[in-house]
């Protein structure tokens, strides 16, 4: 199982983990997770999904469908490289969660792929 190593200022290993405690992860991610911090002005970046083994994913697009077929799961998905996340953005002094299009925009700056979907972003550094 995966402990609580700290891999960032913000982040530890266990916030990108599936739930089996299996995790990849490029460093890169994490670096530009802290930088977008930075950019929405210091709000707590929760990862809702990190690392997909092939197995996640496969169980994922049994819900949710393949984005080939009109669904929302790619079969490439770079959660199971380790290069990306799924997201929410919330500012603690305000109560209150960013809107996934808000972060979306300020994302786009730093992430080679964003989407916001309506509860979540999601970011990755293919």
């Amino acid at each position: 199982m995966i402990n609580d190593f700290q891999i960032s200022e913000h982040f530890n290993l266990r916030e990108f983990a599936n739930r089996k405690g299996e995790v990849k992860l490029e460093t890169e991610l994490v670096n530009t997770l802290e930088e977008l911090r930075k950019a929405l002005q210091h709000p707590m970046i929760i990862i809702t999904s990190g690392y997909r083994s092939p197995a996640d994913n496969e169980e994922l697009a049994t819900r949710l469908g393949w984005i080939e077929d009109g669904g929302l799961v790619s079969k490439d998905s770079q959660h199971m490289e380790g290069k990306a996340a799924d997201i929410i953005a919330y500012n603690p002094n305000t109560r209150t969660y960013i809107p996934p299009t808000r972060v979306a925009e300020v994302a786009s700056k730093l992430f080679s792929f964003v989407k916001a979907y309506e509860a979540h972003t999601h970011v990755d550094v293919r």
